[in-house]
């Protein structure tokens, strides 16, 4: 008997994989220790990455350190990954690395839990760590994606959209500043915001409105995290060889929308919203 291949189901074996082993901590020691659960989170992740990327780029907690700009530096990033051979970490021991923006291929915030609080938080550490990488690095060439875990029965697509699009025009005014530069603030924020065993939200550029975002939205239930490191994945090969052309699972996230359901909104960061 022949047996078809399904990505779907695979992609969805690397959440089986993160949440079985995660709850075993958590079975054992309830909510007693956030932190200890979530640094084992972050340990699954960047467990399952370095068996997906290539052995030669480094994926662990870390900072970003411009070289000319001595009073500028990311926050404390869950998830760093760089590539040595663009620019040698400026510190690597025990865990932690330092790197110049030159190296940065991607970020990663891991939270154990989920509320509106975290999600701004985490959309925040974002944009400042994005700031960090403004005259070194394109905004294109970084990935960045926040992964939070299991929300609960109370949540939806349209709660999430409402929370994204509300943080976003919250968070984005507070750097205004930037823009003297001739910044796109747009630029600073994550790429993409899974929920585990809830959805999946996509954030680009509009063009078509100033000012303006496009917040997607998808109910992907339990393979929200697996796509959203799938995307990353992808990045991550653009950027390496970007010559190498389109591959099976490019095909996979591009016609994702038309396969499950989706809630978006056309976002003016600094002023009113089109939910669609």
């Amino acid at each position: 008997m022949s047996i078809e291949s399904d990505t779907p189901a695979y992609l969805k074996t690397w959440a089986d994989e993160i949440g079985s082993r995660a709850n075993r901590v958590r079975n054992l020691i309830g909510d007693r220790h956030w932190l200890s659960d979530g640094t084992y989170k972050e340990f699954l992740i960047r467990e399952l990455l370095i068996r997906h990327i290539p052995n030669f780029l480094t994926a662990t907690r870390g900072f970003i350190r411009p070289i000319h700009r001595s009073d500028s530096c990311s926050p404390e990033i869950d998830l760093l990954i760089a590539d040595p051979c663009r620019h040698v970490p400026l510190f690597n021991e025990g865990g932690l690395q330092i790197v110049a923006p030159s190296s940065v291929l991607g970020t990663i915030e891991v939270k154990s839990t989920y509320s509106y609080s975290v999600l701004k938080k985490a959309i925040d550490s974002v944009v400042r760590t994005r700031l960090t990488l403004v005259n070194d690095r394109e905004m294109h060439q970084v990935w960045s994606t926040v992964l939070l875990a299991d929300p609960g029965d109370a949540f939806t697509c349209d709660k999430l959209l409402k929370a994204i699009v509300e943080i976003i025009q919250d968070t984005i005014p507070t750097y205004k500043a930037a823009d003297s530069f001739g910044l796109d603030l747009r630029l600073m924020l994550p790429q993409s915001i899974a929920i585990s065993n809830g959805a999946l939200a996509m954030i680009g550029l509009e063009d078509s409105v100033e000012d303006a975002l496009r917040v997607r939205v998808f109910d992907t239930q339990s393979l929200s995290i697996s796509l959203a490191l799938a995307q990353l994945f992808a990045h991550l090969q653009s950027q390496l060889r970007p010559d190498a052309g389109t591959t099976e699972l490019d095909d996979l996230l591009r016609n994702f929308d038309v396969q499950n359901s989706m809630v978006q909104s056309i976002v003016s960061i600094y002023g009113n919203t089109n939910a669609k």
